[in-house]
């Protein structure tokens, strides 16, 4: 399944908790390639990107988040589907 914009996953942070392990926060789909306008991308202050920020995503599975942590949200660029840091992945079925 293809992930579309909208839709919540889970993001592995690459920190791990006081038992070891890996950090799992909700997050939600900002953009997926299908979903990227060439030409047409984010604004920031200054008009300069993010350096972790790429023009046209890599692949289908590639995806940039808004992750919401512990009393916090912020943006993470280009994160592909995984189960290692820095990742994303479907929450499972319960």
């Amino acid at each position: 399944m293809k992930p579309t914009i909208g839709r919540i996953v889970h993001y592995t942070n690459g920190q791990a908790n006081d038992e070891g392990r890996m950090v799992v926060l909700p997050a939600m789909v900002i953009r997926t390639r299908d979903s990227t306008v060439p030409g047409i991308t984010y604004s920031w202050d200054d008009n300069i990107p993010p350096s972790s920020f790429v023009e046209e995503l890599p692949d289908d599975e590639t995806v940039d988040l808004v992750v919401h942590g512990h009393n916090t949200s912020h943006r993470v660029y280009t994160v592909p589907k995984g189960t290692g840091a820095r990742t994303w992945q479907w929450p499972p079925r319960v």
